[in-house]
């Protein structure tokens, strides 16, 4: 600051205004990184694909023995159907 021949008050103006330049970098630079995060994670719900798995049908076989065992004919006649 010397070198360029402020006066004290000049020297303070020009320190306080890049102390509220630095902060405003620094809350955008945070700004930025929550943004990017947002888009990241916005991305993946796009680009998610759901998958569909084809499982044998042990629920079903699970109910007929259940019927079966218990003698429910005819309630196992109507699942069947």
């Amino acid at each position: 600051m010397d070198s360029l021949n402020l006066t004290e008050h000049e020297d303070f103006k020009i320190t306080g205004d890049y102390n509220k330049l630095k902060l405003s970098v620094e809350n955008i630079k945070r700004h930025n990184k929550v943004v990017d995060k947002i888009d990241l994670e916005k991305k993946k719900l796009i680009e998610f694909s759901p998958k569909i798995i084809k499982r044998e049908e042990v629920v079903e076989d699970f109910i007929r023995n259940f019927f079966v065992q218990y003698k429910l004919t005819s309630t196992l006649e109507e699942f069947n159907v």
